[in-house]
């Protein structure tokens, strides 16, 4: 039996699958590819061309200028001229801004800053200067309603370090009184948030020359608390100097108000003033230490004056009482002791009393007294006085020999400064005087 050899054979190879090449795009997702790539382009090209507007109003003079005009076709603004950038140094002329309740024109106005200072959380205005500005108020109604404060709160912190306004007229409209005209106003200040912190607020008049100044801590919210410094500088005609400083601690409801004064008057003032904004009052106390009367009146001879007063009231009503030491070196000494009302237009004169003060010596005369009583009318067109006084031990000259002197009398006065009448009942005696 033979055996067959069994020899292996290869298996046949499996069949090629042939390759597919991937189909293409429909035509919806070609197209929004394409959508897709031009919104992008556009939004870029977009953001670009708006940087670079902001670039041209903000950096350059057609920038401003630009600016300029869009604020005149929108706003009640009127500019002449503008030169400059607004993020850095601007200046515009001939600015007139038409409001309701106000009216404000501007010769020139120039700025220096930068809006980079913000990075640090602190908007710095290098400075700022308002030329020839002209503010007129409509006229005022006789029912206005009381001052409402604004509650202002600043998100970001403002540090002016120099602002100046230069000749500052405030007018109202149709008024014939002459406006209020201010040389010059400096600022320099910090505010953030609702605090106010002034580190010098200046200003000059030029009639009469006053120079004040401001300092201290203001808060613009509910009753402004403050804390507030105030020195002044006044000058009137012949050659009058009057120095002061003031101090205010408290709010617009009630301020402690301390007064200090120097020059033609030496005073001293305390007290306490109450609601300014919508009935104001004060009571407080004065003390006179020094009054120069030959730089009020030169031809006078010195005068020593000093005193001591309280005083309290509000706008329609007030009181004043106290005494008064007068010294002069011709007429001796007086007290005088004063007690004066004023209500609506009427100045009471409830006493007013002047005693002479004698030595003790037992040949001097006995001492003068005067009473005054009465009131003065002052609401009406011409000033009406009704006045009554009385004295005691009257003689002339005071000093030396009297060759007139009157024991007693009194008169009583009424009308006008043009058409007074008068009645007069006294003892008189004296070497000069004729026989009855």
């Amino acid at each position: 039996m033979t055996t067959a050899e069994l020899t292996p054979t290869a298996a046949p190879a499996p069949e090629s699958v042939p390759k597919t090449a991937p189909a293409p795009p429909s035509p919806p997702a070609r197209r929004l590819k394409r959508w897709r790539w031009s919104a992008q382009l556009l939004l870029t090209l977009s953001g670009r061309l708006t940087l670079a507007l902001l670039l041209l109003l903000c950096v350059t003079q057609t920038g401003l200028r630009l600016l300029c005009a869009g604020a005149e076709a929108l706003l009640p603004v009127q500019i002449t001229a503008a030169e400059g950038r607004l993020f850095g140094d601007w200046q515009l002329r001939g600015v007139t801004v038409t409001l309701p309740a106000v009216t404000l024109h501007f010769g020139a106005m120039a700025m220096d800053w930068s809006l980079l200072t913000l990075v640090n959380g602190t908007l710095t205005i290098n400075n700022l200067v308002l030329d020839d500005v002209a503010v007129t108020l409509p006229p005022s109604a006789d029912d206005a309603a009381p001052l409402q404060l604004p509650q202002l709160r600043l998100p970001f912190q403002l540090a002016v370090t120099q602002a100046i306004v230069n000749g500052l007229q405030i007018s109202t409209a149709g008024a014939i009184t002459p406006p209020l005209r201010i040389n010059q106003l400096l600022l320099a200040a910090t505010w953030h948030e609702h605090q106010l912190d002034i580190r010098n607020l200046t200003a000059q008049l030029p009639e009469p020359a006053l120079t004040a100044s401001i300092s201290g801590q203001l808060a613009l919210t509910a009753d402004y608390p403050l804390a507030l410094n105030v020195d002044w500088s006044l000058t009137t005609a012949p050659a009058v100097q009057w120095h002061g400083h003031a101090h205010g601690n408290g709010d617009l409801r009630q301020l402690q108000l301390t007064l200090n004064t120097s020059g033609a008057v030496t005073a001293t003032f305390n007290g306490q003033v109450r609601e300014l904004l919508t009935a104001p009052a004060w009571d407080g106390a004065l003390t006179l230490a020094a009054v120069d009367v030959t730089t009020f009146a030169p031809t006078l001879p010195p005068l020593t004056v000093h005193g001591r007063f309280t005083t309290r009231g509000t706008v329609a009503t007030a009181s004043l009482s106290g005494e008064l030491q007068l010294q002069q070196a011709e007429t001796g000494a007086a007290a005088i002791a004063l007690d004066l009302g004023w209500q609506d237009g009427i100045l009471t004169l409830r006493q007013v009393q002047i005693i002479e003060q004698q030595s003790n010596s037992p040949t001097a005369p006995a001492p003068l007294v005067l009473h005054l009583t009465g009131l003065v009318d002052v609401s009406g067109v011409a000033p009406q006085l009704q006045l009554h006084g009385d004295w005691q031990a009257l003689r002339w000259p005071l000093r030396g020999s009297s060759p007139v002197h009157s024991p007693q009398g009194q008169i009583t006065v009424s009308g006008t400064p043009t058409a007074l009448e008068y009645q007069l009942t006294a003892t008189t005696a004296g070497a000069e005087l004729p026989p009855a």
